[in-house]
């Protein structure tokens, strides 16, 4: 065995002061001779030799605990933890009342929770705690019985978890990890290296699936992979905007640093570092973005944390420049490590790991929910995905069936690999609120050419937008996420075009496997006429509801766009009651708008109303879905100027 210069000075002193001047525990006259030739190898450097001599020690006398200790001691030093907590656990259970092992129960205790001896680490450890200890060793002691308390617990009630490895198109190297997927679940990118010993050779790989099969991975971009390390990245729910981290680059701000680039058609652009609201001269990494991309959590080191490494969060403002992030807060981060933030599509549930909170060792993973009052208390998402080892990198698909996160697996040479697997996720750790996604082209009604659009989703029962984001300008694409029983506003508008209204009711999102719904926009010119989707009224009443406003305002919000345009608002009915009763309700219904456009500040000279009752049906009114349709509110640009 080979050793150090610091360790073998510090292995020299231990030796040097079990040899002078103690009384051994041991009556055994060869065992003490062999332990002391044990100890007199070891300071010359023959460490095997030592081994054998303290092992014959033992031999002579069982009960010898000071040769267990030195034994613990050497392969403490190698890092050969099962062998050191072998010994130790030996000299513990040959003289359990030595007063000078007391400590030795608590050491004992956190290497069995390490290995996954949970009820023998609860013993030593309350063995530890009936000595009184005191100050940070009592804090030490009550956290560790915590977390062996929960473990016992959590082992007792396994998840049905099974996981499945990715196919080896994926896992086609030593070590990939780190998975992110777009919200179809149809394309994969994630971190990878081509060796085991090289930290610094990371790249981005992207895999795709067709016919249900993934296909075989390569580099993601020339303009992304460099000759620099490049990994841990996050990706919106479009696919179109990626954050990824890059290490040791000259121009960068730190260690690490968070760098951006966007997709256009098949192309991603030459990254660009977010800056110094997101970067420091410290370490940034791990990113994960919302499904708008406008909202960046990411771990980071920088001075004013809890713990070494804790959970940060940025915005976007709506002219796309971040703003300085800000710290999540004690809610979620400890004094301790949190690493491998992913936030849902939901926008909701932070999937995290730390090593801060009850757990089962190692990094375990939490989830946290973002309610009106800050961040919900973190749950342990329980065994068997949270074990003895490392747990990081969950990935949870926006339906919350899926789930993909990366494994390790010490290989016979001692070293580590790692692939990616993925399970079905269990009711009892789904996102509370699943998401689907809605994703077309937005296209010119009379050309059928894609059209570059900004593309607002609102929250109707928040009134609040949900998020923004653009289609492709070479594609016309777009997608976006839709979280189950919410009721949806969806707002297209591009310069030269009347802007599209579309309306989602919470039954609408439950639908599995997505939506595809293709908007096509007209040019403005008179006569052009767009249905206000999002405009209800109380039953058999000209009374607007409140939701109704957020669309109201796009109308006004439209006008001042577009200051030459004259427009007329139009009612319509389906044919439920008599003519002249729909006639009725149909004007009154365009005048309510018609008037609230007047008092928030359109000029009278630039609107009209007019009720046209069951007379125009855009659908058969033979059913309830179609009936709806009639009971419509639209505008009909009467001067285009």
């Amino acid at each position: 065995m080979r050793l150090t210069s610091v360790l073998l000075l510090t292995l020299c002193v231990f030796f040097g002061q079990l040899s002078y001047g103690q009384e051994l525990h041991t009556d055994s006259r060869k065992a003490e001779k062999l332990y002391k030739e044990g100890l007199k190898a070891a300071q010359l450097r023959n460490f095997d030799q030592a081994i054998s001599l303290l092992n014959q020690a033992t031999q002579k006398d069982p009960a010898f605990v000071e040769a267990y200790l030195s034994l613990a001691s050497i392969f403490n030093l190698y890092r050969n933890t099962e062998r050191e907590l072998y010994y130790n656990e030996l000299a513990l259970s040959n003289d359990p009342g030595m007063p000078q092992l007391k400590p030795l129960y608590l050491v004992v205790a956190k290497m069995q929770m390490q290995a996954g001896k949970y009820q023998q680490g609860l013993e030593n450890v309350d063995k530890y705690l009936s000595f009184t200890p005191t100050g940070q060793s009592l804090k030490d002691a009550s956290a560790l019985k915590e977390n062996l308390t929960f473990a016992i617990e959590a082992a007792k009630n396994p998840l049905p978890i099974e996981p499945v490895p990715l196919p080896t198109t994926v896992n086609a190297y030593p070590l990939q990890y780190f998975p992110v997927l777009t919200v179809d679940e149809n394309t994969l990118i994630y971190t990878a290296r081509q060796g085991f010993m090289d930290m610094h050779d990371e790249d981005l790989y992207i895999s795709r699936k067709e016919n249900g099969q993934w296909q075989k991975s390569g580099l993601l971009s020339t303009n992304i992979n460099t000759e620099m390390n490049e990994g841990t990245c996050t990706i919106s729910a479009d696919g179109r905007t990626l954050i990824f981290t890059t290490c040791m680059d000259p121009k960068g701000y730190g260690s690490c640093d968070l760098y951006i680039t966007r997709k256009r058609g098949n192309e991603w652009s030459v990254p660009e570092n977010l800056g110094p609201a997101i970067n420091t001269s410290g370490w940034e990494s791990q990113p994960s973005l919302s499904a708008d991309g406008r909202t960046l959590y990411f771990i980071s080191e920088r001075p004013d944390g809890f713990g070494g490494r804790d959970i940060y969060v940025a915005w976007q403002n709506d002219k796309g420049e971040w703003q300085g992030a800000k710290n999540l807060g004690d809610g979620v981060n400890t004094n301790k490590d949190e690493v491998s933030p992913f936030i849902h599509v939901n926008g909701r549930s932070l999937y995290f790991s730390s090593k801060g909170y009850p757990g089962m060792g190692g990094f375990d993973i939490y989830v946290s929910d973002k309610t009106s009052d800050g961040w919900s208390v973190p749950e342990n998402l329980g065994y068997p995905l949270n074990n003895v080892g490392d747990q990081t990198s969950l990935f949870i698909s926006a339906s919350g069936d899926n789930a993909y996160y990366s494994v390790d697996k010490v290989l016979p040479n001692g070293l580590t690999a790692s692939g990616i697997f993925t399970f079905r996720v269990p009711s009892t750790i789904k996102p509370d609120i699943k998401s689907n996604f809605l994703t077309g082209r937005i296209l010119d009604k009379e050309s059928g050419e894609p059209v570059k659009a900004s593309i607002e989703l609102f929250d109707l029962q928040k009134e609040e937008r949900a998020s923004v984001f653009q289609s492709d300008s070479i594609t016309g694409e777009y997608y976006t996420v839709l979280n189950t029983n919410t009721e949806y506003a969806l707002y297209v508008n591009s310069p030269g075009y009347l802007f599209k209204t579309s309306y989602f009711s919470p039954d609408s999102t439950l639908n599995s496997g997505g939506a595809v719904k293709d908007i096509y926009l007209d040019p403005i010119r008179e006569n052009a006429v767009t249905t206000l989707s999002n405009i209800f009224f109380e039953v058999d009443s000209d009374k607007l509801v409140t939701k109704s406003i957020v669309e109201l305002n796009k109308v006004i919000q439209f006008l001042d766009n577009n200051p030459e345009i004259k427009i007329r608002i139009e009612g319509h009915t389906d044919n439920t009651g008599s003519s002249a009763y729909n006639k009725d309700l149909s004007s009154r219904r365009a005048k309510s708008v018609y008037t609230y456009l007047l008092e928030n500040g359109v000029t009278a000279t630039r609107l009209s109303y007019e009720g046209f009752g069951s007379g125009s049906p855009v659908a058969p009114n033979d059913t309830e879905e179609n009936r709806k349709l009639n009971r419509r509110i639209e505008f009909r640009i009467i001067h285009a100027g």
